[in-house]
């Protein structure tokens, strides 16, 4: 031992220096331990858990007398709970989350620990998760037997034993065990059995969606657990209460970097690859590196151009498998995603995320030109163009360019001939929405231009404009506040005509509920 000095026991846990001056020859008395002591109170951050070790197991041979050994958990406490930069509650959540991990049954709690959660909740979320696949072995251990079949003849069978999952969560196949009928006893054929069991190991990917027919046209590895909120089936229950995070929002998974939370673990350690920089996949077309191999696959679909995915409903084809499912939805009416706020519901997480910056305001997309802000990035990089002057729209027929696509799709009604809006009075049709506006005037008398100069009124905008010329003869000193006034009135009719049509728009999108959309 070291003689007063306990130390040396910690050695492990210390850095470079507090190796050194743990390993030197003079590590007894009183000199020593205070400069032990120094090297270990300020050594940089070590982790919550090596500080709450450090605490429980002081020892009163550490310290010279009583009253140092008091100052000293003083310390090590303040060191491990930090009551200056934590509050009240987050101090009682250290300790309660101390006493679960202690509480749990051994085999539970050494589970958990390997997690090393910040929080109850994740411990909690940790135990559940274990405990779920405890119960699973143990139905599946039941159901593990051979299967006799009980004939008057010689008949041989073929039986499908059911996978055994073990307390690690690998799944060990035994494959199909051929049992014999043979003067009324029955036999297992043990040969059979230990080849089978040299097979290889089944993938989670392949257990998941394995069907392995048998007498009768029963399945093996049934989804018979099903989400209420968007009816995803499952074949463990452990997956459906992974999943239905994602409906009530809880995040365990905590990333010591950021700060962000996960609903999944998964989900976690892809996020933590951030951080790290790795990005061990990459494209062998551009050279891009990307942190997982999913993420490559898809990727690689822009070069090659693969839709692989296709909307059973109007055979609409996608690159990724998230989209189609998205699209799916439309067509099936499903928006799982409801606003805690208003109550609107929506088809994708991602179009939930964007509504809600309606209610706290948010607009993380910055114009770098004139530092406007905008709550989709879409709107920025339309609005982009008007600074860029940018056309990417052109029309196929005429090769007119245009900024938005609204404005290439009403353009494209010249050459169709199409007139999609008729009057619901005399049913008279036009190419415009807003020449459909202007029509109805004449039914309800409304004449919304009024000249500043004399207070007649018009119904349409090009009329006033002309009536105002007249003034500008009348009296050419007005002409500079005619043209003004022309040109306000423009502004403002464009910015009503957009907005109406816009809105027109957003009525068209909304998801159909019919199977196949018209044609």
């Amino acid at each position: 031992m070291f003689g007063v000095c306990q130390w040396p026991r910690l050695k492990p846990a210390f850095r470079a220096e507090g190796q050194q001056a743990l390993s030197g020859k003079n590590t007894r008395g009183k000199k020593a331990c205070g400069r032990v002591k120094t090297i270990f109170l300020h050594e940089s951050s070590p982790s919550t858990e090596l500080h709450r070790q450090r605490f429980r197991q002081f020892s009163y041979q550490e310290a010279e007398g009583p009253r140092e050994a008091c100052g000293r958990l003083r310390e090590l406490c303040h060191c491990w709970l930090e009551p200056e930069c934590r509050t009240k509650e987050q101090i009682v959540e250290q300790l309660i989350l101390e006493q679960f991990l202690i509480v749990l049954p051994q085999d539970i709690q050494n589970q958990v620990r390997e997690r090393s959660p910040e929080t109850c909740a994740q411990a909690v979320a940790l135990a559940e998760g274990f405990v779920l696949r405890q119960q699973e072995d143990k139905q599946q251990e039941e159901q593990v037997r051979p299967v006799c079949s009980r004939t008057s003849s010689r008949h041989v069978h073929l039986v499908t034993i059911q996978s055994y999952n073990t307390s690690w969560g690998h799944v060990i196949s035994f494959g199909d065990l051929l049992t014999s009928k043979v003067g009324g006893e029955c036999v297992n054929l043990a040969s059979r059995t230990e080849k089978l069991e040299q097979q290889p190991l089944e993938s989670k990917e392949e257990r998941n969606v394995a069907v392995h027919p048998v007498s009768g046209g029963t399945q093996r590895r049934e989804k018979s657990h099903i989400c209420n909120e968007c009816g995803k089936s499952f074949t463990r229950p452990s997956d459906l209460a992974k999943h239905l995070n994602v409906h009530t929002g809880e995040r365990p998974y905590l990333c010591v970097e950021c700060g962000k939370s996960f609903s999944q673990l998964s989900h976690l350690t892809r996020h933590q690859k951030i951080h790290s920089g790795e990005k061990p996949h990459i494209c062998s077309e551009c050279g891009d590196t990307f942190s997982q191999r999913a993420y490559l696959v898809s990727h690689q679909r822009s070069h090659s151009g693969e839709q692989p995915y296709h909307c059973s409903y109007c055979q609409k084809c996608f690159s990724h498998q998230s989209a189609l499912k998205i699209h799916e939805r439309n067509h099936m009416g499903q928006k799982p995603y409801a606003c805690t706020d208003c109550g609107k519901r929506f088809v994708s997480s991602s179009s939930l995320t964007t509504h809600r910056r309606i209610h706290t305001g948010e607009k993380p997309h910055a114009c770098g030109v004139c530092g406007k802000r905008f709550i989709q990035h879409s709107n920025l990089v339309s609005h982009q163009r008007t600074h860029s002057g940018e056309k990417p729209f052109s029309c196929k027929v005429c090769s007119r360019k245009f900024a938005y696509p609204s404005d290439l799709t009403r353009h494209q009604k010249i050459h169709t001939g199409e007139k999609p809006y008729a009057c619901d009075e005399c049913d008279r049709r036009f190419t415009r929405l807003s020449d459909l506006i202007t029509h109805q005037r004449i039914h309800t008398g409304e004449k919304p231009y009024r000249c500043l100069e004399c207070g007649r009124r018009f119904r349409q905008r090009g009329v006033l404009v002309k009536h105002q010329r007249c003034h500008s003869k009348e009296n050419p000193k007005g002409s500079e506040a005619l043209q003004s006034s022309e040109a306000q009135i423009k502004s403002q009719f464009k910015t009503h005509e957009i907005k109406l049509e816009k809105e027109l728009e957003d009525q068209e999108e909304e998801p159909s509920l019919i199977l196949f959309p018209s044609p």
